[in-house]
């Protein structure tokens, strides 16, 4: 039982300790040509009681290309943050302060929010809602990817 019980507890600490993330396996990126930024609304936020801080903004995403981006994903990736005056790049920094509450966590630094299939001419609308430990600045990337046929 003894066994049992220490076979069980390396299991469960192999477990936490590796994380399973999602990926764009079947995706491809979308040409920047194909996208854009149509429109996004100022940010909004809130202090909470422990003093971290949301803040959440819609961006619009429009599909300025010819043919449609099939089941897109954005994929946002955090570049640095800027806390009391001092700039972080590293990973365990940015994520142990920074985290994108609506959106799919697929490695370091990087997030998935799915936005559906966008026709040509057409755009989606994306919130971004974000949760920092204390207050501070970032800044991110976005890329578009959509389903290959």
């Amino acid at each position: 039982m003894k066994k049992m019980l220490t076979i069980f507890g390396i299991f469960l600490v192999f477990m936490m300790a590796v994380p399973v993330f999602a990926d764009l396996t079947g995706y491809v990126k979308a040409p920047n040509t194909s996208w854009t930024i149509s429109a996004a609304t100022p940010w909004k936020g809130v202090v909470l009681e422990d003093g971290s801080l949301r803040w959440w903004r819609f961006f619009y995403i429009e599909n300025i290309g010819s043919f449609p981006l099939t089941e897109a994903k954005a994929r946002i990736w955090i570049w640095r943050i800027k806390i009391d005056g001092v700039f972080y790049y590293d990973a365990a920094t940015v994520d142990s302060n920074l985290v994108i509450l609506n959106a799919e966590k697929i490695g370091s630094k990087t997030y998935l929010i799915s936005l559906g299939t966008i026709q040509p001419g057409h755009s989606r609308r994306m919130l971004l809602n974000v949760w920092g430990s204390q207050p501070m600045r970032f800044w991110f990337g976005i890329s578009i990817w959509y389903l290959s046929e």
